[in-house]
Order: C-alpha cells, then structure tokens, then sequence
C-alpha cells in the first residue's frame, strides 16, 4: 500500500475503513498507523465525510426525476436487450443470403478459355445466349 493508493481509496470510500476494500483493508490501516501523511489524509477525509452526512437532502422535483428514470431505461441492459436483435438479425440474414445464393449459382468451368464470371453473369441474368456461345466454340461449331 503507497500514499496515492490510500488517497484513491479515501477518495473513492471515505474515512470509515469498514467501507475500505477488504482486500486492501489491513494494508491501508497499517499506512494510516505508519504514516503521517496518511494520517493527514485521513483526517481530511473524515472532515469531508462529515461534512457530506450533515447536509440537508435536497427535494428534487417530479419532472427531473422522471427525466433520469426514462434515460436510465433507455440505456439498461433490459433496454440494450430490447435493440439486440437488430444487428443479430443482419448477420443471421447475411449469412443466410450467402450461403443460400452460393448454393444456387452454379460455377460451371468449360476449360481454361472460358470467363467463370461471364458465366455466372450469364447465369443470374438469364442470357443463355451466352452460354450458348461458349458452347458453341467449345464444340467447333
């Protein structure tokens, strides 16, 4: 345990070391009982501390209230879950398009003279003249 770690601490967890990490607990007593300086932070913590527990609670009003509440269910995990299917929904299809278009175009291979990609193009656009082409050379004729 250092200094800075002990001022994280404070900071983030006042001066009442039951508050304190548990795991971190016996090594920020033993600074606070070793060290002025962590016994000068601690005070000033304990200044602080006492200063927020004597502050009167605020009201709030209704309007703001609802304001954070309707942010908050906006971004929770119930709402994030409420968007999640819409990117799993693109992939899912994506992946299904790919596969189901990949399955239906045929790659028919006439040698090495014949352009596979004209003849896919062929294929999905319905040309046959095309394909009746290729065939033709192929045959001789």
């Amino acid at each position: 345990m250092n200094l800075q770690r002990f001022a994280e601490i404070l900071d983030a967890y006042g001066a009442e070391p039951k508050h304190w990490p548990l795991a971190e607990r016996d090594a920020a007593r033993a600074l606070l009982r070793d060290s002025a300086e962590a016994r000068d932070l601690a005070a000033r913590a304990a200044r602080l501390d006492a200063v927020l527990d004597s502050a009167e609670p605020v009201a709030v009003p209704a309007h703001l209230v609802g304001r954070v509440l309707a942010s908050r269910n906006a971004t929770s995990p119930a709402g994030a879950r409420r968007w999640l299917w819409r990117p799993a929904f693109a992939i899912a299809l994506s992946a299904f398009l790919g596969v189901g278009l990949g399955l239906t175009v045929p790659i028919i291979s006439y040698g090495d003279e014949t352009d596979v990609t004209t003849e896919i193009a062929a294929i999905w656009l319905g040309d046959n003249d095309v394909l009746d082409l290729t065939t033709e050379t192929e045959n001789g004729d």
